[in-house]
């Protein structure tokens, strides 16, 4: 769409001028060349605006220049409305998928549109449509939010926090350098972000290696107050033993702890809070406020309550699902550093903190920080301000009566009744279906909100002063009341496992699983069989049945897959993967007997070499001990799995780790998974069930065709295992007696040129 040059002097005249030039002409008080004299304004542009009797004065004089837009002024309003309406309620419009409603807006509103058959707008009509509406939208990344967190941020808790945040500051006399926040927050141990790298053109995936493909997470508490102090971080690792090389780098004054999960705990928190009480060194005369969420090491933690009343610290926590939007390390702190690993020294600045404590409204304490905006996600159906001109630009819809200005966009307000937003509805009370065109709110309405019930079974959080003598009270007698619980269901427990034991019954034990063969079941210790090995037994018993079912020199069976259980094929050979390294069942290669290993004790060692009759001395050590073990235990190395092979005449081959290709059943696997990616097109559980009746598909010519490819594949290793070994032997001198002798020492001496 071209512009129009702002060089040229088309369109100098005032509007204003112009609308009341239009009126005197259509009033008949003046002619077309009077009111042009007396208004100052082009005469051919004022006979040409007047004939224009579906606008008013006001509307005809506002008329832009350049082509009309495809969806018109209305739909575009409607638009700009829809969208600002849904990022309100945390659900915003992509730049394809405006696109898309503009194309849907065009097509069912039957407009000319030359957006073609893409099924979206083009790209040139959207950076047109922002640029219109610059003054309301842009284009902007939003942060992710939570169910929670969206719709529990409330006018009604913020006021309660304020209230009671206003009454701290006013009984202590708080100022803003003893005013701290603390938060913790969680930074993953394995790179986030990797570069770019060159490789090879075309290849699918290029890998770069990492510490770990998921790793965990080490925790960060950091204290600040609204002059820029920060209290030195306290780093708790994912390990159970603490290490002096973790710190390094660290800031200075930081201290490193070490636990399994490497999150905040209880105890934890308390040996934080020593920390804190250490660097902020809290009196009587100048106490300190600390604001904190409410997390369970925080509020339910005696210890910390203790510290904080014998050391002149104030406690307050935030309320439930409000520190995204009321913590200022959260606001202002945490996203920098979780962009840039070893940021913090970069961010601990005076202006970070103070934006943090002013962004918050927590310093200076400003309780109308936040619009009726925010909290329109957790009305029940909540209003937007913002309304639109809705009178219609189209032919269809003249009317000469004026339209109110200020008209709602929504069609019926249903509002939450502790809300306290109210809707400005206008006297004509004109809807969107009155101006007979379909709307964006028609084609994809806006999510209302879904209440989902806690299945936690706890309360949310409530702003509360921990420190005060009320909440301590409170949280001590439901710590008792709890532990008297807990007693209880302990007395009980142990009452119910004495009458048992009184009346004779014993616990139950786990049955041993029966077989359809009647052979004994073999096991480590004279233990059970696990579940999966019996069914490797069943799969063994129905192969043996099954042995005479076909020709001899076709079957062959790969444990763990369909074609075992679907082909009625002679059994003479059974590929089972070696487990020693990956994630496959453990019962594969389970040992008919165990084999001392490092870990076992000297003492160990011997009973097992005694059993066996291997003599040793006794002085022996366990290095002397193991070798012994090495030079013999290639005789005790049979496994579960192959003994019941044997006595049902099946040969089992163990593949080498890590090659999966020796394995026919892999291929099958292959085949299935293709079927049902090719098939799945409604990603529905029970229609996935369905796609895998393709295993049925897998016939005796396909099995014959997994085996032939497998063993090609076998020839393939052998051809160059074969090769290797050639290539290495050219390379091998055999030294020998003959090689060294004084004999051609002394020939090759006399037949070389020696100076004189």
């Amino acid at each position: 769409m071209a512009g129009v040059n702002s060089k040229t002097k088309r369109k100098e005249w005032n509007s204003e001028h112009m609308a009341e030039a239009i009126k005197f002409v259509r009033e008949k008080k003046m002619g077309y060349l009077k009111a042009a004299k007396h208004f100052d304004v082009p005469r051919s542009t004022l006979f040409r605006l007047c004939q224009k009797n579906e606008f008013s004065p006001e509307e005809a004089a506002a008329n832009t220049l350049g082509r009309k837009t495809v969806l018109g002024t209305t739909l575009e309003n409607l638009l700009v409305d829809y969208i600002l309406t849904m990022e309100s309620k945390f659900h915003g419009l992509t730049r394809n998928d405006v696109r898309r409603m503009a194309y849907m807006l065009a097509t069912r509103n039957e407009l000319k549109y030359p957006f073609g058959e893409t099924g979206m707008a083009g790209k040139k009509w959207l950076k047109l449509f922002l640029k219109r509406h610059k003054d309301k939208l842009s284009v902007r990344r939003p942060t992710g939010t939570s169910f929670a967190r969206a719709f529990g941020f409330s006018k009604e808790k913020v006021d309660s926090f304020f209230e009671l945040l206003e009454d701290v500051y006013s009984q202590g006399n708080y100022g803003p350098s003893r005013i701290y926040n603390v938060d913790e927050s969680g930074l993953t141990v394995v790179q986030s972000k990797i570069p770019q790298v060159i490789g090879y053109k075309g290849k699918r995936q290029i890998a770069s290696l990492t510490s770990a493909e998921r790793g965990s997470l080490m925790t960060i508490v950091v204290a600040m107050n609204a002059t820029g102090h920060f209290v030195p971080p306290f780093i708790i690792f994912p390990r159970k033993n603490m290490s002096d090389q973790l710190m390094r780098g660290c800031p200075s004054g930081a201290v490193g702890i070490a636990h399994p999960s490497g999150w905040i705990q209880m105890n934890i928190f308390t040996d934080w809070f020593k920390h804190f009480i250490k660097h902020t060194n809290p009196t009587p005369e100048s106490k300190v406020l600390l604001i904190l969420d409410g997390h369970f090491s925080h509020t339910r933690n005696i210890d910390v309550i203790e510290l904080a009343r014998q050391n002149n610290v104030e406690i307050v926590s935030l309320p439930a699902h409000t520190t995204h939007k009321l913590q200022p390390l959260e606001k202002n702190l945490y996203g920098p550093t979780k962009n840039l690993l070893q940021a913090y020294l970069k961010v601990q600045t005076g202006e970070i903190s103070a934006n943090g404590f002013r962004a918050t409204g927590l310093w200076p304490l400003n309780k109308n920080i936040f619009s009726a905006v925010d909290y329109l996600a957790a009305q029940q159906d909540a209003v937007k301000d913002c309304t639109v001109n809705v009178t219609s630009m189209t032919s269809s819809q003249q009317s000469k009566e004026p339209v109110d200005d200020c008209m709602p966009l929504t069609e019926t307000f249903t509002l939450n009744k502790e809300t306290n937003i109210e809707p400005v509805l206008s006297t004509s009370r004109l809807s969107r279906s009155d101006l007979g065109l379909v709307s964006p709110y028609d084609i994809s309405p806006v999510p209302s909100k879904k209440r989902k019930p806690s299945a936690r079974g706890r309360k949310a959080t409530v702003a509360a002063v921990i420190t005060s003598s009320p909440y301590k009270n409170d949280l001590i007698d439901k710590s008792k009341k709890k532990e008297e619980k807990d007693n209880k269901l302990a007395i009980n427990k142990n009452k119910k496992q004495n009458e048992k034991k009184s009346k004779g019954k014993k616990p139950k034990e786990k049955t041993k699983p029966k077989s359809d063969s009647d052979d004994e079941e073999v096991g480590v210790g004279g233990g059970f069989e696990s579940s999966g090995q019996s069914e490797i037994r069943k799969l063994f018993q129905r192969a043996t049945d099954e042995r005479g079912a076909c020709e001899e020199g076709r079957g062959m069976h790969s444990v763990g897959g369909a074609c075992s259980a679907h082909s009625a094929l002679r059994v003479r050979r059974v590929w089972v993967d070696n487990i020693g390294i990956g994630k496959l069942p453990s019962y594969h290669s389970r040992r008919q007997e165990r084999v001392p290993v490092t870990s076992w004790k000297k003492q160990a060692f011997q009973d097992w070499l005694s059993s066996k009759e291997i003599t040793f001395e006794v002085k022996e050590t366990k290095s002397e001990l193991l070798e012994k073990v090495k030079n013999v235990e290639e005789r005790y190395q049979s496994y579960v799995t192959d003994e019941m092979a044997k006595q049902s005449g099946i040969e089992v081959l163990r593949l080498p780790p890590c090659h999966c290709e020796l394995n026919p059943i892999e291929l099958v696997w292959a085949d299935v998974k293709g079927h049902v990616a090719r098939d799945n097109t409604t990603f529905k559980m029970a229609d996935v069930k369905r796609l895998l009746e393709g295993l049925n598909n897998i016939n005796q010519l396909k099995w014959k065709n997994c085996v032939e490819h497998v063993i090609k594949e076998e020839q393939k290793l052998n051809r160059l295992d074969d090769s290797i070994d050639k290539t290495v032997d050219s390379f091998i001198i055999n030294v020998t007696d003959s090689c060294t002798s004084e004999n051609d020492w002394e020939t090759d001496t006399d037949e070389r040129d020696i100076p004189v």
